[in-house]
């Protein structure tokens, strides 16, 4: 996971003139990329989510689905869920992290007082992670 990624087929101007500058070696040419999208967890350990917000935090590390006021929080909740072996290991201070009722077994951090983050767990991975409103 990381590094940088362009679009397929896409060539800034600076690349398409040096391209032509370069005539008969085409091959040898290098490419600028316009775009670079950096990954800003180490691992994948959420697997899946129901948030196309907490998605766009997860792999750009910015959103406009998700209240700005919320964002640093969701952030630093998603860097946990990366981190943790187990839901357990989201019982940190402030997260206010508890189990949810139902099938199959869900859990809940605390981002404010109406929104929580909840996920599911598989394994060593989270999945299904939600950004919900209580009330």
């Amino acid at each position: 996971m990381g590094g940088v990624r362009a679009h397929p087929g896409h060539v800034t101007p600076f690349a398409s003139r040096c391209q032509e500058s370069r005539g008969a070696h085409p091959e040898k040419v290098n490419y600028l990329v316009d775009i670079a999208r950096l990954s800003v967890y180490s691992r994948k350990a959420v697997v899946g989510f129901r948030s196309r917000g907490l998605e766009e935090i997860y792999l750009t590390g910015k959103t406009h689905r998700i209240g700005a006021d919320y964002v640093r929080k969701c952030v630093r909740i998603l860097q946990s869920l990366e981190m943790a072996a187990q839901p357990e290991d989201m019982n940190v201070a402030g997260y206010r992290f508890h189990s949810l009722r139902g099938n199959p077994r869900r859990w809940s951090v605390r981002v404010t007082g109406n929104h929580r983050i909840t996920f599911g767990w598989t394994g060593e991975d989270a999945h299904d992670v939600d950004f919900e409103d209580y009330h």
